[in-house]
This record gives structure tokens, C-alpha cells and sequence, in this order.
């Protein structure tokens, strides 16, 4: 491996400029799933000092916990609001719960996806006992960058372009 090979980060950048990223044709669901299961480096800079901490894309069972934690939190009927009532979104014991959980699901994400931080404390299957473990750890921003890294699955931002039919032809994201 050359010097010149060595410079090349997980984001296609070298000295001579971006890279175009490889093309894979994929023939077998077992090669999509390898190639999905990889890991993903989440990436950013702490004081002047680039941070690449290795984690997977969010598995289908624990998108669908952090499902249930989001739909976990109600808002509660109000009946003088209107001849149908309806739901209080401000309501403060129900923004305390859903801030809550969505603090849990980012906890849970963090923990079954980054294998640093679950080799720190294994085994742990309760939610609240991840939430207190991991909330711990580190910054709000960290904990959200680290979560958005996994939720997004390693999928590239140029993607949204290609998926978003209602963009205008060369309209900037």
C-alpha cells in the first residue's frame, strides 16, 4: 500500500480529490445482506482531532422498538377543545414523557448498534437501564451524531436527490 493509498479516508477523498464510489452488482439477497451488514464509520471532528468510531446500520427489531417508545407517549383528549374535542400536544406531562422517550430511543440505538459503548456495561436488555447507561457516556450532540450515523445506515446524501421525485431538476437539497 502506497502513501498516496493511505490518505484515502471511508469518504472517498484523497489528495487528488473526491473518488467516485465503487459500483456493486449485487446477485444474491446473502451478498446484499454481507454487503449491508457491514460496519459503518461515524465520523467527526472533537477539537481538532478527527473521531471515527466503528457501528452498524439499525436493524429492523430495534427500528421497530424505537417505534413502540415514540408511540409510547400520548397526548391527552381534551373535550372543551371544540365540538370533537381534541388532543393536547403542549401538554407538559406529555412533552416530558415523549422528550423522554425519544431520549430512550436514541439510547437503545446507540447501545444495540455501536459495539464501544455495549462492550462497556453487555448484556443490558431494559430499556431504562440503556437509557441510564449511555446517557451518561457522553454529550447530547455526540449521542445524536453517533445516532443519526446509524439511523442513516451508511447510505449516501446523493441518494436523496435520486429518491425525492418533487425536486426540481438542479435544485440544491
Amino acid at each position: 500500500m502506497t502513501k498516496k493509498d493511505k490518505q484515502i479516508d471511508n469518504a472517498g477523498e484523497s489528495p487528488d480529490g473526491p473518488q467516485p464510489a465503487p459500483i456493486v452488482v449485487i446477485d444474491s439477497i446473502d451478498q446484499l445482506t454481507a454487503l449491508l451488514s457491514d460496519r459503518i464509520d461515524c465520523q467527526f471532528a472533537y477539537k481538532g482531532t478527527v473521531i471515527r468510531i466503528p457501528v452498524t446500520a439499525l436493524s429492523a427489531s430495534t427500528a421497530e422498538k424505537v417505534r413502540a417508545l415514540r408511540r409510547a407517549a400520548v397526548p391527552p383528549f381534551k373535550r372543551e377543545r371544540g365540538p370533537n374535542g381534541g388532543y393536547d400536544d403542549y401538554d407538559a406531562v406529555y412533552t416530558k414523557s415523549r422528550e423522554d422517550n425519544e431520549k430512550k430511543a436514541r439510547a437503545l440505538i446507540v447501545y444495540t448498534h455501536c459495539p464501544a459503548v455495549a462492550k462497556g456495561k453487555p448484556g443490558l436488555t431494559d430499556t431504562n437501564e440503556i437509557f441510564a447507561y449511555v446517557q451518561g457516556l457522553w454529550s447530547e450532540n455526540i449521542l445524536e451524531i453517533i445516532s443519526l450515523t446509524i439511523q442513516g445506515g451508511g447510505l449516501s446524501t446523493d441518494l436523496e436527490e435520486r429518491v425525492d421525485f418533487t425536486l426540481a431538476g438542479g435544485s440544491p437539497i
